[in-house]
Protein backbone atom coordinates (compact mmCIF):
# COMPACT_ATOMS: atom_id res chain seq x y z
CA UNK A 1 0.00 0.00 0.00
CA UNK A 2 2.84 2.34 0.88
CA UNK A 3 4.56 1.60 -2.45
CA UNK A 4 1.32 2.16 -4.41
CA UNK A 5 0.73 5.42 -2.56
CA UNK A 6 4.26 6.59 -3.39
CA UNK A 7 3.82 5.70 -7.05
CA UNK A 8 0.51 7.51 -7.19
CA UNK A 9 2.05 10.49 -5.45
CA UNK A 10 4.92 10.54 -7.94
CA UNK A 11 2.55 10.36 -10.90
CA UNK A 12 0.49 13.27 -9.58
CA UNK A 13 3.67 15.22 -8.89
CA UNK A 14 4.91 14.66 -12.43
CA UNK A 15 1.54 15.67 -13.89
CA UNK A 16 1.45 18.77 -11.72
CA UNK A 17 4.98 19.74 -12.76
CA UNK A 18 4.12 19.26 -16.43
CA UNK A 19 1.03 21.43 -16.05
CA UNK A 20 3.00 24.13 -14.26
CA UNK A 21 5.77 24.01 -16.88
CA UNK A 22 3.17 24.30 -19.66
CA UNK A 23 1.48 27.23 -17.93
CA UNK A 24 4.83 28.94 -17.40
CA UNK A 25 5.82 28.47 -21.05
CA UNK A 26 2.48 29.91 -22.17
CA UNK A 27 2.97 32.81 -19.75
CA UNK A 28 6.43 33.39 -21.19
CA UNK A 29 5.03 33.33 -24.71
CA UNK A 30 2.37 35.86 -23.76
CA UNK A 31 4.89 38.10 -21.98
CA UNK A 32 6.56 38.82 -25.32
CA UNK A 33 3.42 40.71 -26.27
CA UNK A 34 3.92 44.44 -25.80
CA UNK A 35 0.37 45.26 -26.87
CA UNK A 36 1.34 46.92 -30.15
CA UNK A 37 0.53 44.13 -32.63
CA UNK A 38 -2.57 44.95 -34.66
CA UNK A 39 -4.94 41.98 -34.90
CA UNK A 40 -7.66 43.65 -36.99
CA UNK A 41 -6.94 46.54 -39.36
CA UNK A 42 -10.67 47.09 -39.85
CA UNK A 43 -11.41 47.88 -36.22
CA UNK A 44 -7.91 48.76 -35.00
CA UNK A 45 -8.03 45.90 -32.49
CA UNK A 46 -4.60 45.29 -30.94
CA UNK A 47 -3.30 42.14 -29.34
CA UNK A 48 -4.49 42.28 -25.71
CA UNK A 49 -1.82 42.12 -23.03
CA UNK A 50 -1.11 38.56 -21.91
CA UNK A 51 -2.98 36.96 -24.83
CA UNK A 52 -1.23 34.49 -27.17
CA UNK A 53 -1.80 34.65 -30.96
CA UNK A 54 -3.10 31.37 -32.36
CA UNK A 55 -0.21 31.27 -34.86
CA UNK A 56 2.34 31.44 -32.01
CA UNK A 57 0.45 28.79 -30.05
CA UNK A 58 0.55 26.53 -33.11
CA UNK A 59 4.33 26.88 -33.40
CA UNK A 60 4.81 26.15 -29.70
CA UNK A 61 2.71 23.00 -30.06
CA UNK A 62 5.25 21.61 -32.53
CA UNK A 63 7.88 21.18 -29.79
CA UNK A 64 5.89 21.04 -26.55
CA UNK A 65 3.79 17.99 -25.64
CA UNK A 66 1.48 19.85 -23.24
CA UNK A 67 0.98 22.68 -25.72
CA UNK A 68 0.29 20.16 -28.51
CA UNK A 69 -2.42 18.42 -26.48
CA UNK A 70 -4.05 21.75 -25.62
CA UNK A 71 -3.78 22.96 -29.22
CA UNK A 72 -5.27 19.74 -30.61
CA UNK A 73 -8.14 19.90 -28.11
CA UNK A 74 -8.88 23.50 -29.06
CA UNK A 75 -8.67 23.01 -32.83
CA UNK A 76 -10.72 19.81 -32.66
CA UNK A 77 -13.51 21.71 -30.89
CA UNK A 78 -13.28 24.49 -33.47
CA UNK A 79 -13.54 21.95 -36.31
CA UNK A 80 -16.56 20.22 -34.73
CA UNK A 81 -18.29 23.53 -34.22
CA UNK A 82 -17.74 24.55 -37.84
CA UNK A 83 -18.98 21.17 -39.08
CA UNK A 84 -22.18 21.58 -37.08
CA UNK A 85 -22.72 25.05 -38.50
CA UNK A 86 -22.28 23.74 -42.04
CA UNK A 87 -24.84 21.05 -41.26
CA UNK A 88 -27.28 23.79 -40.23
CA UNK A 89 -26.54 25.73 -43.42
CA UNK A 90 -27.32 22.63 -45.47
CA UNK A 91 -30.63 22.16 -43.65
CA UNK A 92 -31.51 25.80 -44.29
CA UNK A 93 -30.57 25.55 -47.98
CA UNK A 94 -32.85 22.51 -48.24
CA UNK A 95 -35.72 24.47 -46.72
CA UNK A 96 -35.77 22.50 -43.44
CA UNK A 97 -35.10 25.54 -41.23
CA UNK A 98 -34.98 29.31 -41.55
CA UNK A 99 -31.63 30.81 -42.48
CA UNK A 100 -31.83 33.51 -39.82
CA UNK A 101 -31.87 30.77 -37.14
CA UNK A 102 -28.59 29.21 -38.29
CA UNK A 103 -26.15 31.61 -36.63
CA UNK A 104 -27.87 31.80 -33.19
CA UNK A 105 -28.23 28.01 -33.07
CA UNK A 106 -24.61 27.48 -34.15
CA UNK A 107 -23.38 29.93 -31.50
CA UNK A 108 -25.38 28.16 -28.78
CA UNK A 109 -23.94 24.79 -29.80
CA UNK A 110 -20.39 26.17 -29.83
CA UNK A 111 -20.72 27.60 -26.34
CA UNK A 112 -21.82 24.22 -24.95
CA UNK A 113 -19.19 22.31 -26.92
CA UNK A 114 -16.30 24.38 -25.59
CA UNK A 115 -17.73 24.45 -22.07
CA UNK A 116 -17.46 20.64 -21.92
CA UNK A 117 -13.70 21.04 -22.41
CA UNK A 118 -13.55 23.86 -19.86
CA UNK A 119 -12.67 26.32 -22.64
CA UNK A 120 -14.34 29.72 -22.36
CA UNK A 121 -15.27 31.80 -25.42
CA UNK A 122 -14.30 35.37 -24.61
CA UNK A 123 -14.73 38.54 -26.65
CA UNK A 124 -12.57 39.45 -29.66
CA UNK A 125 -12.09 35.80 -30.65
CA UNK A 126 -10.22 34.85 -27.47
CA UNK A 127 -10.27 31.30 -26.03
CA UNK A 128 -9.50 30.86 -22.31
CA UNK A 129 -7.94 27.43 -21.82
CA UNK A 130 -8.41 25.26 -18.68
CA UNK A 131 -5.02 26.38 -17.31
CA UNK A 132 -6.00 30.05 -17.59
CA UNK A 133 -4.00 30.80 -20.74
CA UNK A 134 -5.76 32.94 -23.33
CA UNK A 135 -5.37 32.41 -27.08
CA UNK A 136 -6.71 34.74 -29.77
CA UNK A 137 -7.46 33.99 -33.41
CA UNK A 138 -5.08 36.03 -35.55
CA UNK A 139 -5.86 34.87 -39.07
CA UNK A 140 -3.67 31.78 -39.28
CA UNK A 141 -5.26 29.60 -41.98
CA UNK A 142 -4.42 27.92 -45.27
CA UNK A 143 -6.59 29.18 -48.15
CA UNK A 144 -8.04 26.58 -50.52
CA UNK A 145 -6.61 26.61 -54.02
CA UNK A 146 -9.15 24.47 -55.84
CA UNK A 147 -12.39 25.96 -57.12
CA UNK A 148 -14.35 22.72 -57.25
CA UNK A 149 -17.37 24.08 -55.38
CA UNK A 150 -17.95 26.73 -58.06
CA UNK A 151 -18.65 24.21 -60.82
CA UNK A 152 -22.36 23.95 -60.02
CA UNK A 153 -24.03 26.75 -61.98
CA UNK A 154 -27.67 27.20 -61.03
CA UNK A 155 -29.34 27.90 -64.36
CA UNK A 156 -31.75 25.01 -64.75
CA UNK A 157 -34.79 27.16 -64.00
CA UNK A 158 -35.75 30.04 -66.30
CA UNK A 159 -37.17 32.02 -63.37
CA UNK A 160 -33.96 31.79 -61.33
CA UNK A 161 -30.95 34.14 -61.64
CA UNK A 162 -27.83 32.31 -62.74
CA UNK A 163 -25.46 31.74 -59.84
CA UNK A 164 -22.88 29.35 -58.47
CA UNK A 165 -21.43 28.54 -55.07
CA UNK A 166 -18.31 30.50 -54.15
CA UNK A 167 -15.20 28.87 -52.71
CA UNK A 168 -15.01 29.22 -48.93
CA UNK A 169 -11.39 29.74 -47.94
CA UNK A 170 -12.13 29.97 -44.22
CA UNK A 171 -15.31 29.15 -42.34
CA UNK A 172 -16.87 31.45 -39.78
CA UNK A 173 -15.25 31.04 -36.37
CA UNK A 174 -17.30 29.50 -33.53
CA UNK A 175 -16.03 32.50 -31.53
CA UNK A 176 -17.02 35.01 -34.23
CA UNK A 177 -16.88 38.66 -33.26
CA UNK A 178 -17.10 41.82 -35.36
CA UNK A 179 -13.99 43.60 -33.96
CA UNK A 180 -11.70 40.68 -34.88
CA UNK A 181 -11.71 40.29 -38.66
CA UNK A 182 -9.78 37.02 -38.29
CA UNK A 183 -12.97 35.34 -37.08
CA UNK A 184 -14.90 36.29 -40.23
CA UNK A 185 -15.48 33.73 -43.00
CA UNK A 186 -13.53 34.23 -46.23
CA UNK A 187 -14.92 33.55 -49.72
CA UNK A 188 -13.46 33.76 -53.21
CA UNK A 189 -14.57 32.91 -56.76
CA UNK A 190 -17.93 34.59 -56.19
CA UNK A 191 -20.20 34.59 -59.27
CA UNK A 192 -18.91 37.31 -61.59
CA UNK A 193 -20.24 39.33 -64.50
CA UNK A 194 -18.48 41.17 -67.30
CA UNK A 195 -18.14 44.94 -66.68
CA UNK A 196 -20.94 46.85 -68.35
CA UNK A 197 -19.76 50.29 -69.35
CA UNK A 198 -21.84 53.44 -69.42
CA UNK A 199 -21.93 54.91 -72.96
CA UNK A 200 -19.44 57.75 -73.19
CA UNK A 201 -17.63 56.60 -70.05
CA UNK A 202 -15.18 53.80 -70.94
CA UNK A 203 -13.87 53.35 -67.38
CA UNK A 204 -15.67 50.33 -65.82
CA UNK A 205 -14.77 51.63 -62.35
CA UNK A 206 -17.48 54.23 -62.88
CA UNK A 207 -20.02 51.96 -64.51
CA UNK A 208 -23.74 52.25 -64.06
CA UNK A 209 -23.51 49.73 -61.21
CA UNK A 210 -22.36 52.57 -59.02
CA UNK A 211 -25.87 54.00 -59.27
CA UNK A 212 -27.99 52.25 -56.64
CA UNK A 213 -31.15 51.89 -58.70
CA UNK A 214 -29.20 50.15 -61.48
CA UNK A 215 -27.25 47.93 -59.13
CA UNK A 216 -30.36 45.99 -58.06
CA UNK A 217 -32.75 43.92 -60.19
CA UNK A 218 -36.02 42.46 -58.87
CA UNK A 219 -37.70 39.47 -60.50
CA UNK A 220 -40.39 36.94 -59.68
CA UNK A 221 -39.38 33.35 -59.00
CA UNK A 222 -41.17 30.14 -58.10
CA UNK A 223 -42.71 30.80 -54.68
CA UNK A 224 -40.27 33.66 -54.02
CA UNK A 225 -38.88 36.98 -55.20
CA UNK A 226 -35.28 37.38 -56.31
CA UNK A 227 -33.21 40.51 -55.95
CA UNK A 228 -29.77 40.51 -57.52
CA UNK A 229 -27.13 43.03 -56.50
CA UNK A 230 -24.11 43.58 -58.72
CA UNK A 231 -21.13 45.07 -56.95
CA UNK A 232 -17.63 45.94 -58.08
CA UNK A 233 -14.85 44.69 -55.82
CA UNK A 234 -12.26 47.40 -55.30
CA UNK A 235 -9.77 45.65 -53.03
CA UNK A 236 -8.11 42.25 -52.67
CA UNK A 237 -9.89 41.99 -49.29
CA UNK A 238 -13.38 43.49 -49.55
CA UNK A 239 -15.87 42.97 -46.71
CA UNK A 240 -19.65 42.59 -46.90
CA UNK A 241 -22.51 41.73 -44.56
CA UNK A 242 -26.11 40.71 -45.18
CA UNK A 243 -28.40 41.68 -42.29
CA UNK A 244 -31.52 39.57 -41.78
CA UNK A 245 -33.41 42.86 -41.29
CA UNK A 246 -33.25 43.65 -45.03
CA UNK A 247 -36.71 43.92 -46.58
CA UNK A 248 -38.79 44.79 -49.62
CA UNK A 249 -41.67 47.22 -49.23
CA UNK A 250 -44.62 47.52 -51.61
CA UNK A 251 -44.20 51.09 -52.91
CA UNK A 252 -47.96 51.64 -52.86
CA UNK A 253 -49.39 49.71 -49.91
CA UNK A 254 -46.33 49.79 -47.64
CA UNK A 255 -46.56 46.04 -46.93
CA UNK A 256 -43.20 44.56 -45.94
CA UNK A 257 -41.51 41.37 -47.14
CA UNK A 258 -38.54 40.30 -44.99
CA UNK A 259 -35.38 38.72 -46.41
CA UNK A 260 -35.37 34.92 -46.32
CA UNK A 261 -31.72 34.34 -47.16
CA UNK A 262 -28.81 35.18 -49.49
CA UNK A 263 -27.71 32.30 -51.71
CA UNK A 264 -24.48 30.70 -50.41
CA UNK A 265 -23.71 33.35 -47.75
CA UNK A 266 -24.48 33.66 -44.01
CA UNK A 267 -26.77 36.32 -42.59
CA UNK A 268 -25.83 38.81 -39.86
CA UNK A 269 -22.13 38.11 -40.40
CA UNK A 270 -19.22 40.22 -41.59
CA UNK A 271 -17.41 38.30 -44.33
CA UNK A 272 -14.50 38.75 -46.71
CA UNK A 273 -14.49 38.49 -50.50
CA UNK A 274 -10.85 37.68 -51.22
CA UNK A 275 -8.76 37.82 -54.39
CA UNK A 276 -11.34 39.37 -56.74
CA UNK A 277 -10.23 42.99 -56.91
CA UNK A 278 -11.57 44.81 -59.97
CA UNK A 279 -14.23 42.20 -60.74
CA UNK A 280 -18.01 42.63 -60.79
CA UNK A 281 -19.66 40.05 -58.52
CA UNK A 282 -23.33 39.34 -58.02
CA UNK A 283 -25.28 38.37 -54.91
CA UNK A 284 -28.72 36.77 -55.04
CA UNK A 285 -31.22 37.69 -52.31
CA UNK A 286 -34.37 35.64 -51.79
CA UNK A 287 -37.58 37.24 -50.46
CA UNK A 288 -41.17 35.98 -50.10
CA UNK A 289 -43.34 36.05 -53.27
CA UNK A 290 -45.00 39.33 -54.22
CA UNK A 291 -48.66 39.59 -55.24
CA UNK A 292 -49.21 39.95 -58.98
CA UNK A 293 -50.49 43.50 -58.58
CA UNK A 294 -47.21 44.67 -57.02
CA UNK A 295 -45.12 46.26 -59.78
CA UNK A 296 -42.74 48.46 -57.77
CA UNK A 297 -40.95 47.88 -54.48
CA UNK A 298 -38.57 49.75 -52.20
CA UNK A 299 -35.48 47.92 -50.98
CA UNK A 300 -34.40 48.71 -47.42
CA UNK A 301 -30.83 47.75 -46.66
CA UNK A 302 -30.79 46.02 -43.30
CA UNK A 303 -29.94 47.92 -40.14
CA UNK A 304 -27.32 46.51 -37.80
CA UNK A 305 -26.48 47.20 -34.17
CA UNK A 306 -24.23 50.18 -33.57
CA UNK A 307 -21.68 47.84 -31.94
CA UNK A 308 -21.50 45.82 -35.18
CA UNK A 309 -20.75 48.82 -37.39
CA UNK A 310 -17.21 49.48 -38.56
CA UNK A 311 -15.61 52.88 -39.11
CA UNK A 312 -15.87 52.44 -42.89
CA UNK A 313 -19.47 51.21 -42.86
CA UNK A 314 -21.69 53.11 -45.26
CA UNK A 315 -25.11 54.45 -44.36
CA UNK A 316 -28.04 52.02 -44.66
CA UNK A 317 -29.61 52.40 -48.10
CA UNK A 318 -33.26 52.94 -49.00
CA UNK A 319 -33.74 52.40 -52.73
CA UNK A 320 -37.17 53.48 -53.93
CA UNK A 321 -39.46 52.16 -56.65
CA UNK A 322 -37.51 49.32 -58.17
CA UNK A 323 -39.42 47.67 -61.02
CA UNK A 324 -40.61 44.10 -60.47
CA UNK A 325 -39.76 41.99 -63.53
CA UNK A 326 -41.29 38.70 -64.56
CA UNK A 327 -37.96 37.10 -65.42
CA UNK A 328 -34.39 37.52 -64.14
CA UNK A 329 -31.69 39.31 -66.08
Amino acid sequence: MKTNFSMTKNIWTMALCATICFAESMKSLASDNNNDQVISWQSGLKLPQGVIPMSSFKKQAENDVQAREAYEELTTRIAKSKAYRQKLMTRANNGKMKHKKVEPKAAKYAKKLFKRADITLEKDGIYRLPNGSRVIEDGDYSPLTEAASSSSVLKNLSDKPENHAPVMERDKSPNYTVPNENTWPVFTNVYRLKPQIVPGNPNPRYSFYNHLNNRYYVSRGKDCTYVTETHQIYWDWHWFSFPSTMKLIDSESGKEYMLRYVEHFPLDTKLWIHGQSGEFVRFVYVFPPLPEEVTKVDLVDGFVKLSDRLSNSGSPQYIEELDVHEKPQ
